[in-house]
């Protein structure tokens, strides 16, 4: 038996690593036209903003890039500014988010624990990579350079503190302190911190709890006094929540915007919940709580992860509910669901693990395409922030690309608006008057070029209303792109 799982194990590897290869080195589509690039971009350049002392935009000033998440989250992808090139620092921060979001999981399947197998931790941690690289909603959340793979990794480890440490009084701090910093990495991870105090209760009883509410008071404390101290309550208010709960909804009618998320996200979790059921099979049959469930909690600690899947329901709908919201707002629920589910499996020594390995195959036939083609192979939209960055070089200041902020910020070590950056602050109800736009410009602008039609969201050209008298021209140096030129530069 240990050598078929063995041998399980071995195929699900080589599975893990081709997919998760492919999704690092290949932009995949995240609807509107975009690719995960050209978020990555700007919220790799948003980072850098932090880092280089920018404050979160007011009402009155500032630049706007990516700034309606918490600043924790962008504190994670700082080390890819020791990287020259665009591409270079993008992969890096891609390298960061996928190490901030499997790490976690992989501790809580492999880490020291009794509750499973070695052997069977490591078949559900390669079932859970080849699903996150393979599901659009969880894929979203580990490649993409965002808030995602850090508030879901500090939120994995304040929860895995709690299923692996029983009733250790210095993991539950460590976890209160993850669980604050994630939700100032991405605010829809508020929900986390009732899921978690009402398991304490639940699993140790009421006197627990409450020392974990007040680890999770002083822990929010001291952080939220930090943010506030560097970036401003108004700003952090204005950004953080005025700009996305005044954000349209995906439709205007707003019954069926809600049945349509509803629906995207009942068929997100339908496979977690398929295996949960499965794997509480016994369980029910048995009589789940027969006695009690907090005795029943006490041999089963992985149902914290369900827990705070529940839990983030809300938070997945709300999320996706608002114009621009991609899939990584269902993978929030969708992890937690799924890892709980592995989890569950895993406790049935053998039938576990052959459910576990017969969804892997699943899904790589489901996947044959990736199969068959090679994952590093050279990818021309990886590489067009860096023909943006060798023109910005030998034009200081004189060249802006709204599609392409990482860009102009590497090239003159200042940062400028983002056509999203706009696009979210006007739709949110907060217009954008001239002298506000002006000052995130390039002091000698003469061109305003948009990337390769893979490269830029058709709302960006809007911005060109703003500059009537520009015309459209055409650049040797950027073939296919398009270009407007000041009036002066019109030959």
């Amino acid at each position: 038996m240990r050598r078929f799982q063995d041998g399980m194990i071995l195929v699900a590897a080589v599975l893990l690593a081709w997919f998760f290869l492919d999704a690092l080195f290949q932009p995949f589509p995240v609807g509107f036209g975009l690719n995960s690039d050209q978020l990555s971009d700007l919220r790799l350049t948003q980072a850098l903003s932090l880092l280089h002392g920018l404050k979160y935009p007011s009402l009155d000033g500032g630049v706007l890039l990516a700034p309606i998440y918490g600043p924790v989250g962008f504190c994670f992808y700082w080390p890819a500014a020791f990287f020259s090139l665009p591409s270079s620092a993008m992969l890096a921060a891609q390298i960061i988010a996928t190490a901030c979001f499997f790490v976690p999981a992989l501790l809580i399947f492999v880490g020291r624990n009794r509750w499973h197998g070695t052997r069977e931790g490591v078949l559900a941690f390669l079932a859970f990579g080849i699903l996150s690289c393979t599901l659009d909603a969880l894929k979203f959340c580990a490649f993409w350079v965002h808030a995602d793979a850090p508030a879901l990794g500090l939120a994995m480890a304040a929860a895995g503190l709690l299923y692996a440490g029983g009733g250790g009084d210095k993991r539950r701090v460590l976890s209160a302190v993850c669980v604050v910093l994630s939700i100032w990495a991405k605010q829809t991870m508020l929900p986390v911190v009732g899921a978690l105090v009402l398991y304490v209760w639940i699993a140790h009883g009421r006197r627990e709890a409450v020392r974990y509410v007040g680890h999770l008071l002083l822990s929010g404390a001291v952080v939220t006094a930090a943010v506030i101290y560097f970036f401003g309550v108004r700003d952090v208010w204005l950004n953080m929540i005025l700009v996305p709960f005044y954000s349209p909804w995906i439709f205007p009618d707003k019954w069926e915007a809600s049945l349509t998320v509803l629906r995207q996200l009942f068929l997100t979790i339908a496979v977690p919940c398929a295996l949960l059921l499965l794997g509480l099979y016994e369980d029910l049959k048995a009589g789940l709580f027969k006695r009690g469930f907090s005795s029943w909690l006490a041999s089963n600690p992985w149902f914290v992860f369900m827990w705070v899947g529940i839990f983030l329901l809300p938070s997945s709908f709300l999320g996706k509910i608002k114009i621009g919201a991609a899939a990584n707002n269902l993978g929030l629920a969708l992890c937690f669901l799924l890892i709980s589910a592995l989890l569950s499996l895993i406790r049935k020594r053998g039938s576990g693990a052959l459910t576990i390995f017969a969804l892997i195959l699943l899904t790589a036939a489901q996947n044959w395409p990736v199969l068959s083609q090679n994952p590093i192979a050279p990818n021309e939209k990886r590489f067009v922030a860096d023909k943006a960055w060798r023109f910005a070089l030998e034009h200081p200041e004189e060249v802006y690309f709204p599609g392409i902020p990482l860009a102009g910020a590497m090239a003159d070590n200042k940062f400028y608006h983002s056509g999203i950056g706009i696009w979210e602050r006007e739709i949110s109800g907060f217009p954008v008057p001239p002298y506000y736009f002006s000052a995130g410009l390039p002091a000698r602008m003469k061109w305003i070029i948009f990337g390769p039609p893979f490269w830029y969201m058709p709302d960006d050209l809007k911005i060109m209303k703003r500059f009537p008298d520009w015309s459209a021209t055409s650049l040797p140096e950027l073939p296919g792109w398009t270009v407007f030129s000041a009036p002066k530069n019109i030959s």
